[in-house]
């Protein structure tokens, strides 16, 4: 179920691992094989400045709202994010920081990617 306090009126479609009863694929080279899935998402365009674990300061160009759903379990850091933005340019860039979103029961609703 959706969080009622986002509105997700955009869609974003992420590269994650391709999973067949249960197990990752790869290739004969042990690479993670990835497919490509749509999801509901809310995207912020302004730059938002966040911190890294290591205190590191960074500046994204997007924020990435998306419902907590089995399909984010997959994410990791090689998911790629591509989105077209409202003046019509498409972008695909890797996620730079992963947080999720709680209620206020605590369960986690939602994720934040910057991108």
């Amino acid at each position: 179920m959706y969080d009622p306090i986002i509105i997700y009126n955009d869609t974003v479609t992420l590269a994650v691992p391709k999973v067949v009863d249960g197990k990752v694929i790869k290739d004969k080279y042990g690479n993670i094989q990835r497919e490509d899935r749509e999801v509901p998402a809310h995207v912020r365009y302004k730059l938002q400045n966040y911190y890294t674990n290591t205190g590191e300061g960074r500046t994204s160009t997007a924020q990435v709202y998306m419902p907590n759903e089995e399909i984010q379990k997959l994410i990791d850091d090689n998911t790629r994010v591509t989105h077209t933005d409202p003046s019509g340019q498409t972008f695909n860039r890797a996620i730079q920081k992963l947080e999720y979103g709680q209620d206020v029961t605590g369960d986690s609703v939602f994720l934040k990617v910057y991108v």
